[in-house]
């Protein structure tokens, strides 16, 4: 499984967490980075935003198109 090189049920069990995580971890990303635009500076919200890229798991959803999921 792409550069984690899993597979059999390793490669199961990782894609059915990623499946599970994803769409809820995207969703909360993206609503800290709404509120930490309302709260904070352009320069501190330049920062933070530099930890949590826009995408967060733009690889992961590159993995499961990739994958058929």
């Amino acid at each position: 499984m792409g550069a984690l090189k899993l597979d059999g049920d390793k490669k199961a069990a990782w894609s059915g967490a990623v499946k599970r995580y994803n769409t809820p971890v995207e969703a909360a990303t993206q609503q800290l980075l709404k509120e930490a635009k309302e709260t904070l500076s352009p320069e501190e919200f330049a920062s933070v935003e530099k930890w949590f890229a826009k995408g967060v798991n733009s690889q992961i959803n590159q993995q499961l198109v990739k994958e058929g999921k």
